[in-house]
């Protein structure tokens, strides 16, 4: 059997519950003030994961600019 490492690794996909979407936030909020990598269906943003809210995070990037990214888009977060 192979193992696989996922050291600061959250990964979710459509999180449905209100208790599920709940412990992603606290997993996202012990991430706040990190360097962090963040997929979406979209885009994958890279940067300092500066506030976790109701339903959405704030990245702030290498450039200085700020990211809103809504939690419910969040496909996997990667402390870096």
């Amino acid at each position: 059997m192979e193992s696989k490492s996922f050291t600061n690794q959250i990964t979710s996909i459509n999180v449905p519950s209100r208790l599920s979407r709940l412990g992603y936030r606290f997993l996202l909020t012990s991430l706040r003030n990190k360097q962090v990598e963040v997929s979406t269906p979209f885009e994958t943003y890279r940067g300092n994961l500066t506030a976790v809210q109701l339903d959405y995070v704030v990245l702030t990037e290498s450039d200085g600019s700020i990211v809103f990214i809504r939690i419910a888009k969040i496909e996997t977060v990667i402390g870096l």
